[in-house]
Protein backbone atom coordinates (compact mmCIF):
# COMPACT_ATOMS: atom_id res chain seq x y z
CA UNK A 1 0.00 0.00 0.00
CA UNK A 2 1.21 3.36 -1.30
CA UNK A 3 1.24 5.31 2.57
CA UNK A 4 3.16 2.53 4.16
CA UNK A 5 5.47 2.11 1.04
CA UNK A 6 5.79 5.87 0.68
CA UNK A 7 6.69 6.53 4.15
CA UNK A 8 9.68 3.65 4.25
CA UNK A 9 7.47 1.33 6.54
CA UNK A 10 9.03 -1.85 4.49
CA UNK A 11 7.18 -5.05 4.52
CA UNK A 12 6.61 -4.50 7.95
CA UNK A 13 4.38 -0.81 7.88
CA UNK A 14 4.36 0.73 11.40
CA UNK A 15 3.31 -1.15 14.56
CA UNK A 16 0.27 0.08 16.63
CA UNK A 17 2.95 -0.02 19.96
CA UNK A 18 4.70 3.21 17.93
CA UNK A 19 4.52 6.44 18.79
CA UNK A 20 3.71 8.35 15.11
CA UNK A 21 0.84 8.72 13.26
CA UNK A 22 -0.73 6.53 11.67
CA UNK A 23 -3.82 6.20 10.00
CA UNK A 24 -4.45 2.84 10.04
CA UNK A 25 -3.65 3.16 13.97
CA UNK A 26 -6.76 5.56 14.18
CA UNK A 27 -9.25 3.63 11.58
CA UNK A 28 -8.63 0.89 13.83
CA UNK A 29 -8.83 2.62 16.94
CA UNK A 30 -12.38 4.03 15.71
CA UNK A 31 -13.91 0.46 14.35
CA UNK A 32 -12.87 -0.15 18.10
CA UNK A 33 -15.75 1.69 19.75
CA UNK A 34 -18.81 -0.04 17.14
CA UNK A 35 -19.65 -3.22 16.84
CA UNK A 36 -17.95 -5.38 13.80
CA UNK A 37 -19.36 -4.58 10.47
CA UNK A 38 -17.72 -4.47 7.18
CA UNK A 39 -14.34 -3.41 5.99
CA UNK A 40 -13.99 -2.96 2.19
CA UNK A 41 -10.10 -2.55 1.55
CA UNK A 42 -9.49 -1.63 -2.26
CA UNK A 43 -5.91 -1.34 -3.05
CA UNK A 44 -5.52 -3.92 0.44
CA UNK A 45 -1.55 -4.54 -0.86
CA UNK A 46 -0.85 -7.55 1.65
CA UNK A 47 -3.49 -7.07 3.48
CA UNK A 48 -1.97 -5.19 6.92
CA UNK A 49 -5.03 -3.34 7.32
CA UNK A 50 -7.13 -6.06 6.58
CA UNK A 51 -5.64 -8.65 8.36
CA UNK A 52 -6.51 -6.45 11.66
CA UNK A 53 -9.91 -5.57 10.96
CA UNK A 54 -10.38 -9.50 10.36
CA UNK A 55 -8.91 -10.21 13.61
CA UNK A 56 -11.26 -7.93 15.18
CA UNK A 57 -14.03 -9.85 14.36
CA UNK A 58 -15.14 -7.80 11.02
CA UNK A 59 -16.28 -8.80 7.68
CA UNK A 60 -13.58 -7.64 4.94
CA UNK A 61 -13.44 -7.85 1.39
CA UNK A 62 -9.81 -6.60 0.06
CA UNK A 63 -9.26 -5.57 -3.48
CA UNK A 64 -5.78 -5.80 -5.04
CA UNK A 65 -4.59 -5.52 -8.75
CA UNK A 66 -1.22 -6.88 -8.53
CA UNK A 67 -0.64 -10.42 -9.32
CA UNK A 68 2.18 -10.89 -7.10
CA UNK A 69 1.11 -8.99 -3.98
CA UNK A 70 -2.37 -10.72 -4.11
CA UNK A 71 -1.06 -14.08 -3.40
CA UNK A 72 0.81 -12.71 -0.76
CA UNK A 73 -2.45 -11.27 0.55
CA UNK A 74 -4.44 -14.53 -0.04
CA UNK A 75 -1.84 -16.28 2.12
CA UNK A 76 -2.04 -13.38 4.76
CA UNK A 77 -6.21 -13.56 4.77
CA UNK A 78 -6.45 -17.57 4.68
CA UNK A 79 -6.59 -17.92 8.70
CA UNK A 80 -9.78 -15.45 8.63
CA UNK A 81 -13.49 -16.92 7.16
CA UNK A 82 -14.87 -13.33 7.06
CA UNK A 83 -12.32 -12.45 5.12
CA UNK A 84 -12.40 -12.17 0.85
CA UNK A 85 -9.36 -11.67 -0.75
CA UNK A 86 -10.60 -10.12 -4.75
CA UNK A 87 -7.95 -10.15 -7.83
CA UNK A 88 -9.25 -7.26 -9.81
CA UNK A 89 -8.85 -3.43 -10.51
CA UNK A 90 -11.62 -1.16 -9.11
CA UNK A 91 -12.65 1.79 -10.59
CA UNK A 92 -15.95 3.32 -12.31
CA UNK A 93 -16.09 0.71 -15.36
CA UNK A 94 -17.10 -3.53 -14.82
CA UNK A 95 -14.48 -5.50 -18.34
CA UNK A 96 -10.38 -5.69 -18.06
CA UNK A 97 -8.04 -3.58 -17.96
CA UNK A 98 -4.16 -2.85 -18.21
CA UNK A 99 -2.25 -2.32 -15.08
CA UNK A 100 0.88 -0.85 -14.81
CA UNK A 101 3.41 -2.86 -12.26
CA UNK A 102 6.85 -1.13 -11.04
CA UNK A 103 9.97 -3.77 -10.94
CA UNK A 104 12.17 -0.92 -8.89
CA UNK A 105 9.19 -0.53 -6.05
CA UNK A 106 6.58 -2.59 -3.91
CA UNK A 107 3.43 -0.11 -3.37
CA UNK A 108 3.29 2.01 -6.86
CA UNK A 109 1.72 -0.56 -9.18
CA UNK A 110 -1.17 1.88 -11.12
CA UNK A 111 -3.73 2.05 -13.75
CA UNK A 112 -1.54 4.37 -14.86
CA UNK A 113 2.57 4.51 -15.86
CA UNK A 114 3.09 7.75 -13.42
CA UNK A 115 6.80 6.32 -12.57
CA UNK A 116 9.90 5.27 -15.15
CA UNK A 117 9.86 2.45 -13.62
CA UNK A 118 5.65 1.45 -15.03
CA UNK A 119 7.56 -1.04 -17.42
CA UNK A 120 5.58 -4.14 -17.17
CA UNK A 121 1.98 -4.06 -17.52
CA UNK A 122 -0.36 -7.11 -16.89
CA UNK A 123 -4.55 -7.51 -17.53
CA UNK A 124 -6.63 -7.81 -14.90
CA UNK A 125 -10.26 -7.55 -14.34
CA UNK A 126 -11.62 -3.99 -13.80
CA UNK A 127 -14.94 -3.63 -11.55
CA UNK A 128 -16.94 -1.45 -9.57
CA UNK A 129 -17.61 -1.64 -6.03
CA UNK A 130 -21.29 -1.69 -6.88
CA UNK A 131 -21.02 -4.54 -9.04
CA UNK A 132 -18.74 -6.60 -6.48
CA UNK A 133 -20.90 -5.96 -3.55
CA UNK A 134 -24.01 -6.51 -6.12
CA UNK A 135 -27.58 -7.17 -4.13
CA UNK A 136 -25.87 -7.95 -0.75
CA UNK A 137 -27.08 -5.79 2.43
CA UNK A 138 -24.36 -4.18 3.51
CA UNK A 139 -24.15 -3.94 7.18
CA UNK A 140 -23.48 -1.29 9.43
CA UNK A 141 -21.16 0.14 9.98
CA UNK A 142 -19.19 0.54 6.63
CA UNK A 143 -15.73 1.22 6.36
CA UNK A 144 -14.46 1.78 3.02
CA UNK A 145 -10.26 2.34 2.46
CA UNK A 146 -9.07 3.10 -0.69
CA UNK A 147 -5.03 3.27 -1.75
CA UNK A 148 -5.05 2.94 -5.61
CA UNK A 149 -1.96 5.38 -6.79
CA UNK A 150 -4.01 8.19 -8.19
CA UNK A 151 -7.43 5.90 -8.90
CA UNK A 152 -9.00 6.55 -5.98
CA UNK A 153 -11.67 9.28 -7.57
CA UNK A 154 -12.84 6.27 -9.90
CA UNK A 155 -13.18 3.61 -7.40
CA UNK A 156 -15.52 6.50 -5.15
CA UNK A 157 -17.29 6.82 -8.19
CA UNK A 158 -17.91 3.40 -8.47
CA UNK A 159 -19.60 3.10 -4.61
CA UNK A 160 -23.66 3.07 -4.56
CA UNK A 161 -23.79 5.95 -2.17
CA UNK A 162 -27.50 6.62 -2.84
CA UNK A 163 -28.02 2.57 -1.78
CA UNK A 164 -25.11 2.64 1.44
CA UNK A 165 -23.17 5.58 3.26
CA UNK A 166 -20.03 3.95 4.59
CA UNK A 167 -19.54 5.53 8.24
CA UNK A 168 -15.84 6.01 7.23
CA UNK A 169 -14.41 6.83 4.15
CA UNK A 170 -10.28 7.31 3.26
CA UNK A 171 -8.41 7.64 0.49
CA UNK A 172 -5.30 8.97 -0.70
CA UNK A 173 -4.43 11.90 -2.14
CA UNK A 174 -1.50 13.50 -4.32
CA UNK A 175 -2.17 16.23 -6.85
CA UNK A 176 1.29 15.69 -8.48
CA UNK A 177 0.25 12.64 -9.38
CA UNK A 178 -3.52 12.24 -9.88
CA UNK A 179 -3.36 16.10 -12.05
CA UNK A 180 -1.47 14.66 -14.83
CA UNK A 181 -2.80 11.18 -14.87
CA UNK A 182 -5.82 10.87 -13.57
CA UNK A 183 -7.17 14.39 -14.83
CA UNK A 184 -8.52 15.22 -11.02
CA UNK A 185 -7.27 17.29 -7.84
CA UNK A 186 -7.63 16.96 -3.96
CA UNK A 187 -10.43 19.34 -4.13
CA UNK A 188 -12.70 17.03 -7.02
CA UNK A 189 -12.55 14.30 -3.72
CA UNK A 190 -13.16 16.92 -1.73
CA UNK A 191 -16.50 18.18 -3.70
CA UNK A 192 -17.42 14.70 -4.89
CA UNK A 193 -17.97 13.34 -1.37
CA UNK A 194 -19.49 16.55 -0.42
CA UNK A 195 -22.39 15.85 -2.58
CA UNK A 196 -23.04 13.00 -0.19
CA UNK A 197 -23.03 14.40 2.80
CA UNK A 198 -19.49 13.74 4.25
CA UNK A 199 -17.17 16.06 5.90
CA UNK A 200 -13.58 16.23 4.68
CA UNK A 201 -10.65 15.79 7.27
CA UNK A 202 -7.14 15.95 5.86
CA UNK A 203 -3.56 14.27 6.81
CA UNK A 204 -1.31 15.78 5.00
CA UNK A 205 2.70 14.26 5.03
CA UNK A 206 5.74 16.07 3.72
CA UNK A 207 6.50 15.15 -0.11
CA UNK A 208 7.76 11.63 -0.68
CA UNK A 209 11.45 11.70 -1.38
CA UNK A 210 11.91 7.79 -2.08
CA UNK A 211 9.22 5.19 -2.63
CA UNK A 212 10.20 1.85 -0.78
CA UNK A 213 11.39 -1.36 -2.00
CA UNK A 214 10.41 -4.68 -0.56
CA UNK A 215 12.51 -5.22 2.30
CA UNK A 216 14.56 -1.57 2.17
CA UNK A 217 13.77 1.04 4.34
CA UNK A 218 13.68 4.42 2.37
CA UNK A 219 13.34 7.92 3.39
CA UNK A 220 10.55 8.61 5.83
CA UNK A 221 7.84 10.97 5.17
CA UNK A 222 7.15 13.53 8.04
CA UNK A 223 3.30 13.69 9.13
CA UNK A 224 2.63 17.45 9.12
CA UNK A 225 -0.94 17.16 10.99
CA UNK A 226 -4.97 16.58 10.62
CA UNK A 227 -7.27 19.21 9.68
CA UNK A 228 -10.73 19.48 9.47
CA UNK A 229 -10.66 22.01 5.97
CA UNK A 230 -7.95 23.10 2.88
CA UNK A 231 -4.53 21.42 2.14
CA UNK A 232 -2.66 23.15 4.72
CA UNK A 233 0.95 22.35 2.81
CA UNK A 234 1.76 22.49 -0.95
CA UNK A 235 3.43 20.43 -2.32
CA UNK A 236 1.86 17.48 -0.05
CA UNK A 237 0.35 14.40 -0.51
CA UNK A 238 -1.50 11.71 2.61
CA UNK A 239 -5.37 10.41 3.11
CA UNK A 240 -8.51 12.11 3.15
CA UNK A 241 -10.66 11.29 5.82
CA UNK A 242 -14.55 11.38 4.80
CA UNK A 243 -17.14 11.29 7.74
CA UNK A 244 -20.88 11.38 7.19
CA UNK A 245 -21.95 14.75 9.03
CA UNK A 246 -24.13 13.30 11.45
CA UNK A 247 -20.90 11.31 12.74
CA UNK A 248 -18.20 13.90 13.01
CA UNK A 249 -18.81 14.44 16.40
CA UNK A 250 -17.92 10.77 16.68
CA UNK A 251 -15.18 10.86 14.93
CA UNK A 252 -13.66 13.95 16.51
CA UNK A 253 -13.59 12.44 19.75
CA UNK A 254 -11.89 9.42 18.53
CA UNK A 255 -9.46 11.44 17.15
CA UNK A 256 -8.85 13.45 20.22
CA UNK A 257 -8.18 10.54 22.02
CA UNK A 258 -5.98 8.83 19.54
CA UNK A 259 -4.14 11.77 18.95
CA UNK A 260 -3.89 12.70 22.80
CA UNK A 261 -2.93 8.73 23.65
CA UNK A 262 0.11 9.10 20.92
CA UNK A 263 1.15 12.65 22.51
CA UNK A 264 1.18 10.29 25.79
CA UNK A 265 3.01 7.53 24.09
CA UNK A 266 5.47 9.98 22.20
CA UNK A 267 6.36 11.92 25.77
CA UNK A 268 6.94 8.32 27.45
CA UNK A 269 9.39 7.83 24.59
CA UNK A 270 11.08 10.36 25.31
CA UNK A 271 11.50 10.42 28.70
CA UNK A 272 12.82 6.72 28.31
CA UNK A 273 15.35 8.48 25.50
CA UNK A 274 15.92 11.16 28.40
CA UNK A 275 16.76 8.26 30.77
CA UNK A 276 18.72 6.37 28.19
CA UNK A 277 20.38 9.58 27.20
CA UNK A 278 21.27 9.97 30.95
CA UNK A 279 22.23 6.35 31.36
CA UNK A 280 24.33 6.62 28.48
CA UNK A 281 25.98 10.08 29.57
CA UNK A 282 26.42 8.22 33.00
CA UNK A 283 28.41 5.39 31.40
CA UNK A 284 30.45 7.32 29.06
CA UNK A 285 31.70 9.17 32.29
CA UNK A 286 32.50 5.93 34.03
CA UNK A 287 34.42 4.92 30.92
CA UNK A 288 36.29 8.65 30.56
CA UNK A 289 36.91 7.65 34.71
CA UNK A 290 38.80 4.05 33.35
CA UNK A 291 40.48 5.47 31.04
CA UNK A 292 42.18 8.42 32.91
CA UNK A 293 43.11 5.90 35.44
CA UNK A 294 44.21 3.28 32.54
CA UNK A 295 46.60 6.39 30.91
CA UNK A 296 47.94 6.76 34.82
CA UNK A 297 48.39 2.79 35.03
CA UNK A 298 49.92 3.02 31.75
CA UNK A 299 52.33 6.03 32.89
CA UNK A 300 52.96 4.25 36.22
CA UNK A 301 54.00 1.02 33.93
CA UNK A 302 55.81 3.35 31.49
CA UNK A 303 57.62 4.57 34.76
CA UNK A 304 58.70 1.18 36.48
CA UNK A 305 59.12 -0.24 32.95
CA UNK A 306 62.19 2.65 32.47
CA UNK A 307 62.83 2.19 35.93
CA UNK A 308 63.44 -1.69 35.58
CA UNK A 309 65.73 -0.60 32.14
CA UNK A 310 67.79 1.99 34.43
CA UNK A 311 68.44 -1.13 36.75
CA UNK A 312 68.86 -3.55 33.79
CA UNK A 313 71.71 -0.70 32.69
CA UNK A 314 73.21 -1.05 35.87
CA UNK A 315 73.44 -4.36 36.61
CA UNK A 316 74.72 -5.01 33.50
CA UNK A 317 77.35 -2.63 33.78
CA UNK A 318 78.18 -3.86 37.58
CA UNK A 319 78.55 -7.25 35.67
CA UNK A 320 80.92 -5.82 33.61
CA UNK A 321 83.05 -4.44 36.28
CA UNK A 322 82.84 -7.70 38.13
CA UNK A 323 84.24 -9.43 35.09
CA UNK A 324 86.90 -6.53 34.24
CA UNK A 325 87.61 -7.35 38.69
CA UNK A 326 87.61 -11.06 37.80
CA UNK A 327 89.95 -11.15 35.06
CA UNK A 328 92.14 -8.59 36.81
CA UNK A 329 92.51 -10.99 40.08
CA UNK A 330 93.10 -13.82 37.71
CA UNK A 331 95.92 -11.94 36.35
CA UNK A 332 97.03 -11.04 39.88
CA UNK A 333 96.90 -14.59 40.72
CA UNK A 334 98.88 -15.46 37.83
CA UNK A 335 101.75 -12.76 38.90
CA UNK A 336 101.43 -13.82 42.17
CA UNK A 337 101.89 -17.61 41.08
CA UNK A 338 104.88 -16.26 39.26
CA UNK A 339 106.79 -14.28 41.95
CA UNK A 340 105.88 -17.73 44.16
CA UNK A 341 107.55 -19.40 41.93
CA UNK A 342 110.45 -17.38 41.07
CA UNK A 343 110.89 -16.98 45.06
CA UNK A 344 111.03 -20.51 45.31
CA UNK A 345 113.88 -20.64 42.73
CA UNK A 346 115.56 -18.14 44.26
CA UNK A 347 115.36 -19.88 47.78
CA UNK A 348 116.42 -22.98 46.28
CA UNK A 349 119.24 -21.30 44.70
CA UNK A 350 120.14 -19.22 48.15
CA UNK A 351 120.27 -22.45 50.20
CA UNK A 352 122.35 -24.54 47.22
CA UNK A 353 124.76 -21.83 47.46
CA UNK A 354 124.95 -21.87 51.45
CA UNK A 355 124.96 -26.31 51.10
CA UNK A 356 127.53 -25.67 48.87
CA UNK A 357 129.66 -22.97 51.24
CA UNK A 358 129.07 -24.79 53.92
CA UNK A 359 130.12 -28.71 52.25
CA UNK A 360 133.60 -26.54 51.40
CA UNK A 361 134.45 -25.34 54.56
CA UNK A 362 133.27 -28.79 56.37
CA UNK A 363 136.42 -30.03 53.87
CA UNK A 364 138.82 -27.58 54.44
CA UNK A 365 138.23 -28.31 58.32
CA UNK A 366 138.48 -32.37 57.58
CA UNK A 367 141.62 -31.60 55.18
CA UNK A 368 143.59 -29.95 58.07
CA UNK A 369 143.29 -32.69 60.61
Amino acid sequence: MADADARGAGSGGNSPERPWFDEFDLLVRLAADLRPGLLVDVGAHIGRLSMRFAEAGWRVIAVEASPEIFSELEENLAPYPDARPVHAAAGDVDGTTTFYLSDAYWGIHSLRPFDESHTKTVTVDAVRLDTLLGDEELPEPTFLKVDTEGADLLVLRGWDFARSRPKLVMCEFMDARTEPHFGYRTRDLVDFMGRWGYAAYVSEWSPVVEYARRGVASTVSVHLGVFSSDLHHDPSWGNLVFVAEEDRGWFEEGLVDYLTDLHQSAWELLADADRLRRRNERMEQTIANRERRIAQLDRAVAARDGRIAQLDRAVAARDDRIAQLDRAVAARDDRIAELEAELAAMEARRWKTRLRRYAGRLRRRLGSR
